[in-house]
């Protein structure tokens, strides 16, 4: 089983860094590909779409997949 992958976002409105769920790669590989990869504020009680700058970054913290490792 993968490790879980944790990362943080900032809030558009008070600007706190806010932990997001915890995913396993495979879902976050899969809600970015599907495009429906949302953050969460626990004290604004919003959610919003990740810019294309966080969906970079979370992208980046992704293990390579055996796959991509041989060009398949």
């Amino acid at each position: 089983m993968d490790d879980l992958i944790s990362f943080s976002a900032q809030c558009p409105v008070c600007k706190n860094e806010m932990r997001q769920v915890r995913r396993e790669p495979d879902e976050i590989r899969r809600l970015l590909q599907e495009d429906c990869l949302s953050f969460y504020c626990e004290v604004c009680d919003l959610e919003w779409e990740p810019s294309h700058q966080e969906l970079a970054g979370v992208e980046s913290l992704l293990p390579v997949s055996l796959g991509a490792q041989h060009g398949t």
